[in-house]
């Protein structure tokens, strides 16, 4: 039931604060959710706007309350990943990731944040293959394409990332991301009155 007024449209409200980093009004939304605390999907979602407000302990407690009640979570799974990411514990983290991907393969978000993790590991052919993925997975995103071409202008495999801006650029234009790696990538390339003019776009979007 997709109804403003059912259970559904909640969850799918508070997912959409989540994301968009308005963790308070989450918060504030799932905790007046009758009986929140049996639900895996709510908890994950109180675990994961904790950890958007900086609690990272209360994130573990409740990502692992979510796989109490639920040991197949993938996305509770993928909470504890992220921690033990910024804990600096990358195969703790990375183990995590395999274990929800074994459960729900197609998960655009796992592979993006192995991508991050590996990126962070300086791992760029791993964190290439991990944006690849999560692209062709979900192409309606520009996270993936764009980790691409961070990774290879880290590789300084300019053609490559060339390519990369040129389909960014064609479905995800008015990101601003778009611009800023364009110009970082005529910055990397010596074309520095390029780079200039393509930095001030980024500062007046």
């Amino acid at each position: 039931k997709l109804g403003m007024g059912s259970g559904q449209f909640d969850y799918l409200m508070i997912r959409a604060l989540v994301a968009r980093g308005k963790h308070a009004e989450a918060i504030t939304r799932i905790q007046a959710q009758a009986d929140w605390e049996t639900s895996p999907e709510l908890v994950v979602l109180f675990a994961e706007a904790s950890l958007l407000s900086g609690d990272r302990e209360k994130a573990r407690l409740y990502f692992d309350d979510a796989l109490v009640l639920d040991d197949a979570n993938p996305d509770a799974m993928l909470g504890l990943s992220r921690l033990e990411a910024l804990a600096g514990n990358t195969d703790t983290a990375l183990g995590f990731i395999d274990q929800s991907l074994a459960i729900k393969p197609a998960n655009y978000r796992a592979y993006l944040l192995r991508g991050e993790i590996e990126a962070i590991s300086g791992n760029w052919r791993e964190a290439i293959e991990a944006y690849e993925q999560a692209y062709a997975l979900n192409d309606f995103i520009a996270d993936g394409i764009l980790g691409e071409v961070r990774a290879y202008l880290e590789l300084k495999q300019f053609p490559e990332a060339r390519k990369q801006l040129a389909v960014a650029a064609r479905r995800f234009g008015n990101d601003v991301r778009v611009t800023y790696y364009q110009a970082l990538a005529s910055m990397m390339e010596g074309r520095s009155e390029d780079a200039i003019d393509l930095f001030r776009e980024v500062l007046t979007a």
